[in-house]
């Protein structure tokens, strides 16, 4: 949980500073326009997340269901 916090924090920093750039620096505001790309980056950010999130269900489904949790496919023994 706490790298869904860490990672939502740094693209709320990088979101904040690719908007205020595309926003105030007339160089980048003649290239890109800051609202499509403040809603482009909604987009892709909700989209990762929600991969990251069915992948996380996937895994506590996995450890619920075997009660060595996600390495009890491998053989006794042996390391990855």
């Amino acid at each position: 949980m706490a790298a869904f916090v860490e990672s939502f924090l740094f693209k709320l920093v990088f979101v904040a500073l690719g908007v205020v750039s595309f926003r105030y620096i007339s160089a980048a505001h003649a290239r890109v326009d800051w609202q499509s790309f403040l809603v482009a980056f909604a987009a892709c950010v909700f989209i990762v997340h929600t991969l990251a999130v069915a992948e996380n269900v996937k895994l506590l489904q996995l450890t619920k269901t075997t009660p060595e949790g996600p390495d009890a496919q491998q053989p006794k023994g042996s390391n990855p």
